[in-house]
């Protein structure tokens, strides 16, 4: 492979509770359907020539909805830090294949995952967020609090910015 380091960009997936809340009802609010198919391009960037070489995933922000993830609740939009986390943690339930993904794939050598933070995941604000991330993927994970990503030539913004 010519390539000695690849970057890699996905955005917007929006993750809620996942499709089936706890109780066994169908959750309205989640907009992201596609997890086997995020499990996929996950794991083939994890073998053959990838696996050799530096492979960094950015997570253009969005990534988490951290506005839309308990349908009756009466202020979806009051976010603590305490809220954050919670919530972070409730996705990442509702959504446990796509985050094993994500935990093989922070924790494979030359592999690194960047959170950039978006309109709807704001909670990734907060350094405890961020902290609970890194410990459940336990891998080389970050977030991201610019709102720009620059980095050998590469921009990236969320597209909510204004820079």
């Amino acid at each position: 492979m010519a390539h000695s380091k690849i970057k890699l960009v996905i955005s917007d997936f929006h993750l809620g509770a996942g499709p089936i809340l706890p109780d066994g009802t169908p959750n309205y609010l989640e907009d992201f359907f596609h997890d086997k198919k995020l499990v996929e391009f996950l794991n083939y960037y994890l073998t053959g020539d990838y696996a050799k070489i530096e492979v960094e995933l950015v997570i253009n922000g969005d990534f988490f909805n951290h506005l839309q993830v308990y349908p009756d609740e009466k202020h979806p939009e009051l976010l603590t830090e305490r809220v954050a986390v919670m919530r972070t943690g409730v996705i990442m339930d509702g959504h446990s294949e796509v985050f094993l993904a994500l935990s093989q794939f922070a924790t494979t050598p030359k592999h690194s995952i960047v959170f950039m933070i978006g309109n709807h995941d704001m909670g990734l604000l907060w350094p405890a967020v961020g902290e609970y991330i890194r410990e459940r993927l336990d891998g080389n994970v970050r977030v991201h609090s610019d709102p720009v990503y620059a980095d050998q030539g590469v921009w990236i913004e969320h597209g909510n910015q204004q820079v």
